[in-house]
């Protein structure tokens, strides 16, 4: 049987100041993860500033990641303060916030550089989720990774 969420992301607060954020976070996480087992494959995460919404993603990612054995995409600004802001913060939170005693393994990040990296990693893996991903959805995710590939200048904008 595959872990669930309560036996992955821990219950307690590294610090009591945070006990109260960290439960809303952490219920939060449940409830987009209940979603995404109820079949809803694309959620929102929106709030203000400094609500903790990144540990909430994570929450979610670990969840998918570890309990499911599923994958997920993150994507960040090219700046490279930013993405080694959010290498740390996986690094980080997956010390911080994963139960020990059943992790087997913890949140890794894998930098994607380009474009024809990112195709490569998306090939690469058995991936069973991909079977709900519709056929019309996949054409426009492609367009668009490819759309911003032209742009980029990864690749040429020729139809070959």
């Amino acid at each position: 049987m595959a872990p669930q969420f309560d036996d992955i992301v821990g219950l307690e607060a590294p610090r009591p100041e945070l006990a109260r954020d960290w439960q809303r976070q952490r219920a939060t996480a449940r409830e987009l993860c209940a979603r995404l087992e109820g079949g809803y494959d694309t959620q929102l995460l929106a709030d203000e500033v400094g609500m903790g919404k990144t540990y909430v993603a994570m929450a979610v990612m670990a969840s998918t990641l570890l309990g499911r054995g599923g994958r997920a995409l993150l994507v960040t600004p090219s700046s490279s303060v930013l993405r080694s802001k959010w290498e740390q913060e996986i690094r980080s939170f997956s010390d911080t916030y994963l139960l020990h005693s059943r992790r087997c393994r913890s949140l890794r990040p894998l930098v994607v550089r380009d474009y024809w990296d990112l195709l490569s990693n998306l090939h690469d893996h058995e991936n069973a989720p991909m079977a709900r991903v519709h056929e019309e959805t996949l054409r426009c995710v492609l367009l668009s990774l490819r759309t911003f590939a032209v742009r980029k200048e990864w690749i040429t904008n020729r139809h070959s």
